[in-house]
């Protein structure tokens, strides 16, 4: 079964190597004092924050029920902060496509933007990045 954590997870680390990689501080990471590691963990993590996701990581069907009872009866989408910005732009994408594929199913036209739309970001905090920064070791 699709794991979108998982998948996320994977996607993250490559954007947190990447991230990495073009820092020049890097190259001695590992002889660095415990402040100049938080240092340079810190701006790989506002990098991070920053990259663009290659994609949406939401389930199809949990999608569906969120965005059929906003569109359908103007309920407001889940959550504050950057989930709820995840929730617009994922709606903003789907109301698109439906605007130039009218006769696609809703659930044909979420099943498309979450398989073909990249994400403006991984909707993740600078704190959560770090998390996720101290738990793998890159």
């Amino acid at each position: 079964m699709f794991n979108s954590r998982t998948v996320r997870d994977r996607h993250l680390k490559q954007a947190c190597i990447e991230a990495a990689a073009n820092l020049q501080s890097t190259s001695s990471f590992h002889n660095s004092t415990r402040k100049e590691k938080q240092q340079v963990l810190n701006a790989i993590a506002h990098k991070v924050a920053a990259m663009q996701a290659p994609q949406y990581y939401v389930d199809q069907l949990y999608a569906y029920n969120v965005l059929s009872a906003h569109f359908a009866g103007g309920h407001p989408l889940p959550a504050r902060g950057l989930a709820h910005k995840k929730w617009q732009e994922i709606a903003t994408h789907v109301r698109n496509r439906r605007k130039l594929k009218p006769k696609e199913s809703l659930i044909d036209s979420i099943a498309n933007v979450l398989s073909s739309q990249k994400a403006s970001n991984f909707f993740l905090t600078t704190t959560s990045i770090r998390r996720f920064l101290n738990s793998i070791a890159i």
